[in-house]
């Protein structure tokens, strides 16, 4: 038992006077002395009672003098710090406190004690107990009545509530919890693309559950691995890591969650390994410990949560519980947006195509098949049964007018992709200022006025066809970002810096002579040679004359039945000039010949305007064709331009210039005539030339 104290637990002291003397009122020595006796026994009595709720007391108490050293403590103050009375005489109250900011809280509560600022108090406060552990303690104290003589002294009564606090901060974690899923569930709930998905998740783990790195790994379908998203401008360029072999990969496609530190990395990776890169990342960012959580939803994983520490030992198994709870629903929501972005961009893909193929049937040709029974259509003909099955790139030549587009179209039609997209792209049409952004699209903000993200016609014809028409008229700078997609399979949209992988197969055409283009270096050689990996020479018209009948009579019914007019003969005269006119531009030319000529008839035999034929000077005989193979497409193109100068008197621009006869703009014609070697100021030998 501690030592007995001069205190209040002393109700009452010994009386100074001894014997038996009479008391002044005239009792005996005795009887008084036995009323003391009797007193004595009673305040020993008293005292034993009170010493026996001291120790026995439920509460810690402990009995404190001015300075804050103990002068007494109970049994269950003892129990509660391990400390005995004895193991106190050196100490203070203050000693006690658990770290700095505990002791120095103490130290101002003694000074208004000692100050008279007030006479009792209450608080909760750390104390360390004599093994060293931490205990929280409620600490109520209250100054004791003073006798004349008596030293000041403090009664403190101590509540150990380690448990409680244990509780509160397990019901504090909880609370953060629930706010943490809250805050995604707002975050979530607006968001159903990935990208704004994924960001939004990412600031909560960043902001409010303060990791050091969060990061979502979702699978790529094109490349096969996982492609990580991140705030770090480090992941800003679309890293990813392998599935085989790597300890993302293992978490992946086990469905099992994995907690590591960072040198433990290599020995989870035995195969090939996580890139190096991410160890160097993690020591950049001096993450020490990290998580891989699988994201799984509907039995499927649909991606990976990472979190990384600058802590070893952080993640205790019920923060490991919480962030299974987390990684379940950031499932759920991640799944609908990778649902959602598949569905918007299949939207999109199809109103593109649907843009584009309105597009294309008001600029087609109108051909509903290919005509043609002569032995030279014929066999190109069997060039495209031989190359559609394929996905071969197919290089179309031939005269403006031939039907290279529709050589095109019927070697889409007979290949796997005929029921995908046929995407055209017409090189001389488009200025080139624009066909970049034509070809590969832009992000919002890619230039002035990209308002909103646009598909580009490659992304457009994925797993489909695209045909380049006049792919000679292709600006040179264009020429190696398309010699890239033919080698790589990938092309990034303008603005934007992800890679897009695409399976496309590649048509081509042109009137141009490419080889002497590659000659001067006019075209790349690298990008010819892949496009011309299966060449078509579709022949001019005027070396199949055989085709010119059943083309005539195909055009007349398609018209006649357009106008709805019944127009069942055409003179012999008739057929007989359509087989000797040269046709210079082809199917197209007589298309539309026809059709003249249909407007032109009012009864049933066709009423054909032969005299605009007549006077073509190149008219050939009517025994077949003849053989003019040395006559190239710049030959005919060089006669046109040198014809037309003639007419103008050598003017290029101008209403009465060469330009407008040919109808081109003057800084087109210009360019061609500097090509061709064309002076303007001939001599009169010149004059002549053809």
């Amino acid at each position: 038992m501690p030592n007995r104290v001069q205190s209040p637990l002393d109700p009452f002291e010994s009386s100074p006077h001894a014997g038996g003397s009479r008391s002044p009122g005239g009792d005996s020595r005795e009887s008084i002395n036995t009323r003391a006796e009797v007193r004595a026994d009673e305040s020993r009595r008293i005292e034993e009672r009170w010493r026996a709720v001291f120790d026995n007391a439920c509460v810690g108490i402990a009995l404190l003098d001015d300075s804050g050293h103990f002068v007494a403590i109970n049994s269950a103050y003892e129990r509660m710090l391990g400390y005995s009375l004895d193991d106190l005489n050196s100490k203070d109250c203050r000693d006690l406190s658990y770290d700095e900011s505990d002791r120095l809280a103490f130290e101002n509560l003694l000074d208004e004690l000692r100050h008279g600022q007030r006479d009792r108090f209450e608080l909760e406060k750390r104390d360390r107990r004599k093994d060293g552990a931490a205990l929280w303690v409620r600490v109520n104290g209250s100054r004791l009545p003073e006798r004349p003589g008596e030293m000041p002294l403090w009664v403190v009564l101590m509540e150990d509530i380690t448990e409680r606090k244990r509780i509160y901060a397990g019901l504090e974690r909880e609370r953060d919890r629930l706010r943490s899923l809250l805050d995604l569930t707002h975050q979530l709930i607006a968001k159903l693309d990935v990208s704004s998905a994924v960001e939004s998740v990412l600031e909560v783990f960043h902001q409010r559950e303060r990791w050091d790195v969060a990061e979502i790994l979702l699978p790529d379908q094109l490349t096969g691995q996982l492609r990580l998203y991140g705030l770090e401008p480090e992941l800003q360029d679309g890293r990813t890591i392998p599935i085989d072999g790597s300890a993302a990969g293992y978490v992946y496609l086990s469905g099992q969650h994995m907690v590591f530190r960072l040198d433990e990395l290599p020995r989870l990776s035995p195969a090939e390994g996580t890139p190096p890169w991410v160890q160097d990342f993690f020591r950049e960012k001096g993450v020490a410990a990290g998580c891989l959580l699988p994201l799984a939803y509907g039995g499927q994983v649909v991606g990976l949560l990472f979190l990384g520490t600058r802590q070893e030992e952080k993640f205790s198994p019920a923060e490991l519980d919480h962030l299974q709870e987390v990684a379940h629903f950031l499932a759920a929501a991640l799944d609908h947006a990778l649902r959602f972005d598949a569905l918007t961009a299949s939207h999109e893909k199809l109103a593109s195509e649907r843009n584009y193929r309105d597009e294309q049937i008001r600029t087609l040709f109108e051909f509903e098949d290919i005509v043609g029974r002569s032995k030279a259509m014929q066999a190109v003909l069997q060039q495209v049964h031989t190359v559609a099955p394929t996905d071969s790139a197919v290089l179309i030549l031939g005269e403006t007018g031939t039907g290279k587009e529709l050589i095109a179209r019927a070697i889409h039609d007979r290949s796997p992709r005929k029921d995908q997209a046929f995407i055209k792209v017409d090189c001389a049409a488009i200025p080139a200022t624009l066909l970049e952004s034509e070809l590969f699209g832009y992000e919002k903000g890619a230039f002035t006025g990209a308002s909103g993200q646009k598909l580009g016609r490659l992304e457009i014809a994925d797993r489909g066809t695209l045909f380049l028409d006049e792919v000679g008229d292709l600006p040179l700078e264009l020429q190696s970002k398309l010699l890239r997609v033919l080698q790589d399979k990938a092309f990034e949209r303008l603005g934007g810096n992800r890679t897009h992988h695409l399976d496309v197969r590649v048509t081509a055409a042109t009137n141009r002579n490419l080889d002497e283009m590659v000659a001067k270096g006019e075209f790349r050689p690298d990008l010819y040679y892949r496009l011309k990996v299966f060449p078509i020479l579709v022949p001019p018209l005027r070396d199949r004359p055989d085709d010119i009948p059943p083309l005539v009579w195909h055009y007349v019914h398609k018209y006649a039945r357009r106008m709805r007019k019944s127009v069942d003969t055409i003179p012999a005269e008739a057929m007989e000039a359509f087989r000797r006119y040269p046709w210079p531009g082809n199917v197209r030319e007589l298309q539309h010949f026809v059709e003249r000529s249909v407007v032109l008839t009012s009864g049933s035999v066709l009423q054909a305007p032969l005299q605009a034929l007549e006077h073509d000077s190149h008219a050939r005989p009517a025994a077949g064709p003849t053989v003019r193979k040395a006559r190239t497409l710049e030959e005919i193109e060089r006669e046109a331009i040198l014809e037309a100068l003639r007419e103008s008197n050598w003017v290029v621009g101008g209403p009465a210039g060469a330009a407008r006869r040919l109808g081109l703009k003057r800084t087109t014609l210009a360019s061609r005539i500097e090509r061709l070697g064309i002076s303007v100021r001939p001599s009169a030998d010149s004059r002549t030339e053809t």
